[in-house]
C-alpha cells in the first residue's frame, strides 16, 4: 500500500520546485522493487529521470543525474505500478545508509 504525505500532496497538485528555506524532494528508487518499465521516465515532465545500467545485465534503474532538474512534482511516484519510487527530502541520508550497508567508501 502506498501512503502519500500532505507535502506530497501539495507538492504534486503545484508542481513547482519546493526549495523554499526547506530540502528538495526527490524520488529515491528501490531498485529491488524496480521492473525497468519505463514509466516513470515517461511521466517526469522535466525529463530529469534517466534509466542507467546497474551491475545485472540488462537490467537498468531510474536515475536523476542532475537534481536541480528535478521539480519534485512526484510524477513519477504515480507512475510507478511496482512502489519502487517514494519522494523524500532525505536522499542525502538514505544514500549514505545505502551506501554503507554495502560497504561503500563515501567521501
Amino acid at each position: 500500500m502506498h501512503v502519500q504525505t500532505q507535502t506530497n500532496q501539495q507538492v504534486i497538485r503545484k508542481n513547482k520546485p519546493n526549495t523554499k528555506g526547506k530540502q528538495k524532494i526527490l524520488p529515491w528508487v528501490l531498485p529491488a522493487q524496480c521492473e525497468s518499465c519505463n514509466a516513470c521516465v515517461n511521466r517526469c515532465p522535466t525529463k530529469c529521470l534517466k534509466m542507467t545500467a546497474t551491475s545485472h545485465d540488462g537490467f537498468e534503474v531510474p536515475w536523476i543525474d542532475n537534481p536541480d532538474l528535478c521539480s519534485g512534482c512526484g510524477r513519477c511516484e504515480q507512475a510507478c505500478a511496482m512502489g519502487a519510487i517514494s519522494m523524500t527530502a532525505y536522499t542525502d541520508a538514505a544514500e549514505k545508509r545505502f551506501l554503507a550497508r554495502k560497504g561503500i567508501k563515501q567521501e
